[in-house]
């Protein structure tokens, strides 16, 4: 390790452990301070692993290609603003041609994108006045071993991790705060759409992220949804709006615009379903087409692939010490949306709002990525995109009916 890699390194580690310092909810809950310093230990221990002893799990493929083409274009000095893997790649090429190409200055770049979302998040259960649920779901959003294990590696998704959980956090404020509305419109518009930069899909289900911020009516006085002129007016002028949109996006050069194309000229099924067959079958590998002869066809293999995305393995799938892992983690996965959807019959006013539309919004997110997923190993990484919605949703339930379970526990 270089001087200048040391110097860098140490620069990224002490803006981490500054950063919850900074933070008032932080500074009033030590058991979140506790739990925040060890999954950024964990992720510390998996970074520095991967670049100075042995590649790590996920560690050698899309994560040694990232380093590997930034390098490259650090050397070059040559950078492009692009979209996609491209923006990602040039980012970090940026970076290195600043720094020095190494493995451990991409990996903190990861984790910092990691630490800055749990700070943001902490403030979004508080809003949603779930704050004393905060270290419950911290510790289950950034302490699972997926996310720690990838999200220390030179990979996209902490990024748009971290610009989706700040999407939100602005989204969030927008509906609560009618003095900034505007201004935490526009940062949540930025911050969703920059996420969208750095992944195709995500730049679709961006789209109809913001427009569901715009429509979904919380009134945090009532239980009950009000409809004003003016809301039924914008309602209206939404499916104008979001033709628009499509037809604009579609004739961009920026990511995704690919898929707006296929909508709008009803090539999408097509486009989904010979995807998937061209997918290379692997171990991990659930075979189902996604079939288009009729209208029961399309539902069928939809649900087929849906269930297969979310929770497989299933118990007969299981045939290694990594399938035993990637079971537990989609048993996890049907417990916390189980809680999920009862945190929202039980819960009231602008908790109860903001759990329906993030309901919602998981569904819809997870139900994208599940058409261009074929195997649980992808699939895996993909939800990491969404895991710290179900651990924001379910945890406060599951938690508060494990500690019951523990109380009656007698150890006399």
């Amino acid at each position: 390790m270089n001087i200048t890699t040391i110097f860098i390194t140490m620069i990224f580690i002490s803006v981490m452990l500054i950063l919850p310092i900074l933070s008032s909810h932080f500074r009033k809950n030590n058991n979140l301070l506790i739990v925040y310093y060890f999954v950024i230990l964990l992720y510390q221990i998996v970074a520095f692993t991967n670049a100075y002893w042995f590649r790590t799990i996920g560690a050698d493929m899309d994560a040694n290609s990232f380093h590997v083409l930034a390098s490259d274009i650090s050397n070059f000095g040559v950078f492009h603003f692009s979209s996609d893997a491209n923006l990602y790649m040039n980012i970090l090429g940026l970076l290195y041609w600043l720094t020095t190409p190494s493995h451990i200055i991409g990996g903190q770049l990861s984790i910092l994108a990691i630490s800055i979302s749990i700070i943001i998040l902490v403030s979004i259960i508080n809003l949603l006045k779930l704050d004393k649920f905060q270290t419950p779901i911290i510790f289950t959003y950034a302490a699972l071993p997926t996310m720690f294990t990838l999200g220390a590696l030179t990979l996209r998704e902490p990024i748009q991790i971290f610009l989706l959980i700040t999407a939100t956090f602005f989204g969030i404020k927008m509906k609560i705060n009618s003095k900034m509305k505007l201004i935490n419109f526009s940062l949540m518009v930025i911050f969703t759409l920059a996420a969208g930069l750095f992944h195709k899909a995500i730049f679709l289900f961006g789209s109809i992220y913001i427009f569901a911020f715009m429509v979904w009516n919380i009134d945090i006085n009532s239980d009950k949804y009000k409809i004003k002129k003016f809301r039924l007016l914008f309602l209206l002028l939404i499916p104008i709006f979001m033709i628009l949109f499509f037809y604009f996006a579609s004739n961009s050069s920026i990511s995704g615009s690919e898929l707006f194309r296929k909508i709008l000229s009803l090539e999408i099924m097509e486009a989904i379903s010979k995807h998937r067959l061209s997918t290379p079958i692997g171990r991990a590998s659930y075979e189902i087409a996604f079939e288009t002869y009729s209208l029961f066809s399309v539902l069928y293999s939809t649900l087929l692939i849906y269930v297969n995305y979310l929770f497989t393995p299933f118990i007969w799938q299981v045939s290694s010490l990594t399938d035993i892992y990637a079971f537990i983690e989609a048993t996890a996965h049907l417990i916390l949306i189980y809680y999920s959807l009862k945190l929202w019959r039980s819960s009231e006013g602008i908790t109860r709002s903001f759990i329906g539309l993030f309901l919602i919004l998981f569904f819809i997110m997870t139900f994208m990525w599940a058409l261009g997923t074929t195997n649980y190993g992808t699939g895996m990484r993909h939800k990491m995109i969404s895991w710290w919605l179900l651990a924001l949703m379910g945890v406060p339930l599951l938690y508060s009916k494990i500690t019951i379970m523990m109380n009656k526990i007698s150890f006399k």
